[in-house]
């Protein structure tokens, strides 16, 4: 118990580490996004060697991979009965834009979740799924900060940080899948009912913000940090889903972490 404590602790104080480190270093991550720009087609002397071209074509394959991920990943939520209230909405609505006014009629106004906060969840997965990044990320930053109390919050985090994955912003990746996972730690005990609603939606989420956690840190080169989350993983969710499970296996090859 008090492992799994120390490693609970190590993960909330890395992700502050990582909020800092973001506020700090805004001007390098621009110069870092700058140079992901570059055109994958240049000159051969200007990579210098074979296999320097080597590693930016691995690079690209393994972004292509994570957006097939979570494209694959949207479609099966599309496909499930539990997602239908989350990711369809009335037509109208779906075709809002940002800023709209939808004034939740009476009987919308019973349920927990906020009329606008579904909808802008429902927006942020349907662009997630045709690839719009950017206005995902706006739809999923409007609902996080207008909707703070709002049960979809959790799995906001959680689909903000995949916004940033799969454009390879690693940093700003681990500080939402952190705040996700973070998050879920704070309403787990919770008897609000709200947080209970919280707990129901996103319980699928918090592994999986853990395990999204390893890789983004593995993207940062933080080896050691991103170990020490792959072993909180596995000791507080040893039931894992098939999806986290695929994952884990993946990052015990990729990171080899010392055994214990």
């Amino acid at each position: 118990m008090q492992k799994l404590f120390l490693s609970t602790a190590f993960i909330l104080a890395f992700s502050y580490q990582l909020q800092a480190e973001e506020l700090i270093d805004t001007d390098v991550l621009d110069q870092e996004i700058v140079q992901e720009d570059v055109p994958a087609v240049l000159p051969n002397d200007s990579y210098g060697t074979t296999e320097s071209r080597l590693a930016q074509l691995e690079t690209q394959v393994q972004k292509l991979t994570d957006k097939i991920e979570v494209l694959e990943h949207h479609l099966k939520l599309k496909n499930t009965p539990a997602a239908t209230s989350l990711t369809t909405l009335p037509e109208k609505k779906a075709q809002a834009n940002f800023g709209e006014d939808l004034t939740p009629t009476t009987s919308d106004a019973t349920t927990l979740r906020t009329d606008d906060a579904q909808t802008l969840y429902a927006k942020a997965q349907e662009f997630l799924t045709q690839g719009e990044y950017d206005v995902a990320e706006n739809a999923l930053k409007e609902l996080i900060k207008n909707y703070p109390k709002d049960p979809l919050v959790i799995n906001a985090k959680y689909w903000l940080g995949e916004t940033y994955y799969v454009q390879g912003d690693y940093r700003r990746a681990s500080v939402s899948f952190g705040e996700a996972y973070k998050s879920y730690k704070i309403i787990e005990k919770s008897t609000d009912p709200k947080d209970k609603e919280a707990k129901k939606l996103s319980f699928a989420k918090a592994p999986e913000a853990l395990i999204k956690l390893v890789f983004s840190l593995k993207g940062l080169g933080k080896t050691e940090a991103a170990c020490a989350t792959l072993e909180q993983l596995q000791e507080e969710f040893p039931n894992q889903a098939q999806n986290v499970k695929k994952m884990v296996e993946k990052a015990k090859k990729d990171l080899t972490c010392p055994k214990k």
